[in-house]
Protein backbone atom coordinates (compact mmCIF):
# COMPACT_ATOMS: atom_id res chain seq x y z
CA UNK A 1 0.00 0.00 0.00
CA UNK A 2 1.14 3.40 -0.62
CA UNK A 3 1.76 5.97 2.16
CA UNK A 4 0.33 9.20 1.21
CA UNK A 5 1.14 12.85 2.56
CA UNK A 6 -1.82 14.83 3.03
CA UNK A 7 -1.48 19.05 2.67
CA UNK A 8 -3.87 21.23 3.21
CA UNK A 9 -3.42 24.27 1.78
CA UNK A 10 -0.82 23.05 -0.63
CA UNK A 11 -1.39 26.13 -2.96
CA UNK A 12 0.61 28.14 -0.31
CA UNK A 13 4.26 28.91 -1.49
CA UNK A 14 5.67 26.92 0.83
CA UNK A 15 3.06 23.86 0.34
CA UNK A 16 3.97 24.18 -3.03
CA UNK A 17 7.77 24.07 -2.12
CA UNK A 18 7.36 21.11 0.37
CA UNK A 19 4.98 19.11 -2.97
CA UNK A 20 7.68 19.34 -5.18
CA UNK A 21 10.43 17.65 -2.72
CA UNK A 22 7.67 15.00 -1.50
CA UNK A 23 6.92 14.04 -5.23
CA UNK A 24 10.64 14.03 -5.97
CA UNK A 25 10.97 11.76 -3.56
CA UNK A 26 8.07 9.44 -4.62
CA UNK A 27 5.79 10.14 -2.08
CA UNK A 28 1.89 9.80 -3.01
CA UNK A 29 -0.05 13.35 -2.14
CA UNK A 30 -3.17 13.78 -1.84
CA UNK A 31 -3.38 17.75 -2.02
CA UNK A 32 -5.72 19.98 -0.31
CA UNK A 33 -7.32 23.67 -0.83
CA UNK A 34 -9.99 26.05 -1.38
CA UNK A 35 -9.17 26.61 -5.31
CA UNK A 36 -10.42 23.75 -7.26
CA UNK A 37 -8.91 25.01 -10.51
CA UNK A 38 -5.86 25.84 -9.14
CA UNK A 39 -5.63 22.56 -7.02
CA UNK A 40 -5.84 20.46 -10.41
CA UNK A 41 -2.91 22.65 -11.95
CA UNK A 42 -1.08 22.16 -9.05
CA UNK A 43 -1.55 17.96 -9.51
CA UNK A 44 -1.01 18.22 -13.05
CA UNK A 45 2.54 19.99 -12.80
CA UNK A 46 3.41 17.27 -9.82
CA UNK A 47 2.28 14.39 -12.25
CA UNK A 48 3.97 15.50 -15.14
CA UNK A 49 7.52 16.49 -13.37
CA UNK A 50 7.89 13.53 -11.26
CA UNK A 51 5.42 11.10 -12.48
CA UNK A 52 3.93 11.85 -9.34
CA UNK A 53 0.76 9.84 -7.41
CA UNK A 54 -1.32 12.93 -6.48
CA UNK A 55 -4.97 13.45 -5.73
CA UNK A 56 -7.10 16.45 -4.69
CA UNK A 57 -10.15 17.26 -2.81
CA UNK A 58 -11.14 20.77 -2.48
CA UNK A 59 -11.32 22.02 1.38
CA UNK A 60 -11.67 25.30 3.01
CA UNK A 61 -10.69 25.59 6.41
CA UNK A 62 -13.55 28.17 7.67
CA UNK A 63 -16.52 28.30 5.33
CA UNK A 64 -18.92 31.20 5.83
CA UNK A 65 -16.29 32.40 8.55
CA UNK A 66 -16.02 30.23 11.17
CA UNK A 67 -14.92 26.66 11.30
CA UNK A 68 -17.00 23.62 10.91
CA UNK A 69 -16.75 20.82 12.91
CA UNK A 70 -18.78 18.30 10.57
CA UNK A 71 -17.08 19.75 7.53
CA UNK A 72 -13.92 18.62 9.17
CA UNK A 73 -15.12 15.53 9.92
CA UNK A 74 -16.46 14.62 6.46
CA UNK A 75 -12.78 16.40 4.69
CA UNK A 76 -11.01 13.45 7.21
CA UNK A 77 -13.82 10.95 5.90
CA UNK A 78 -12.99 11.60 2.64
CA UNK A 79 -9.59 11.69 2.75
CA UNK A 80 -9.31 8.61 4.24
CA UNK A 81 -11.11 7.37 1.38
CA UNK A 82 -9.34 8.62 -1.23
CA UNK A 83 -5.76 7.57 -0.09
CA UNK A 84 -7.01 3.95 1.44
CA UNK A 85 -6.94 4.64 4.96
CA UNK A 86 -2.74 5.27 4.32
CA UNK A 87 -2.01 8.50 5.33
CA UNK A 88 1.50 8.78 6.30
CA UNK A 89 1.92 12.68 7.14
CA UNK A 90 0.19 15.56 7.15
CA UNK A 91 1.46 19.29 6.55
CA UNK A 92 -0.64 22.40 7.31
CA UNK A 93 -0.09 25.08 5.23
CA UNK A 94 -3.25 26.82 5.44
CA UNK A 95 -3.96 30.18 7.08
CA UNK A 96 -3.57 34.48 7.09
CA UNK A 97 -0.80 36.61 7.89
CA UNK A 98 -2.41 40.13 8.84
CA UNK A 99 -0.16 42.90 10.09
CA UNK A 100 -0.01 43.47 13.94
CA UNK A 101 -1.03 47.37 13.31
CA UNK A 102 -4.32 45.52 11.02
CA UNK A 103 -5.32 43.33 14.10
CA UNK A 104 -5.22 45.64 16.82
CA UNK A 105 -7.57 48.15 14.43
CA UNK A 106 -9.58 45.43 12.99
CA UNK A 107 -11.01 43.31 15.63
CA UNK A 108 -12.81 41.10 12.79
CA UNK A 109 -10.10 40.61 10.87
CA UNK A 110 -8.16 39.89 14.10
CA UNK A 111 -10.97 37.24 14.78
CA UNK A 112 -11.06 35.78 11.17
CA UNK A 113 -7.00 35.28 11.97
CA UNK A 114 -8.01 33.51 15.19
CA UNK A 115 -10.92 30.89 13.23
CA UNK A 116 -7.98 29.87 9.98
CA UNK A 117 -4.78 30.13 12.09
CA UNK A 118 -5.66 28.45 15.39
CA UNK A 119 -9.14 26.87 15.54
CA UNK A 120 -9.29 24.96 11.97
CA UNK A 121 -6.26 23.68 13.11
CA UNK A 122 -7.54 22.14 16.50
CA UNK A 123 -10.69 21.12 14.56
CA UNK A 124 -8.82 18.93 12.03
Amino acid sequence: MQKYVLIIGSTSGIATALAHQYAQHNHPLLLAARDADELEIQANDLRVRYNATVHTIQYDAVPDGKVDRDQDQQFWDNCLQICAQEIYGVVLCHGIMPTQQEMVTDFDLFRRMVEINYLSYISL
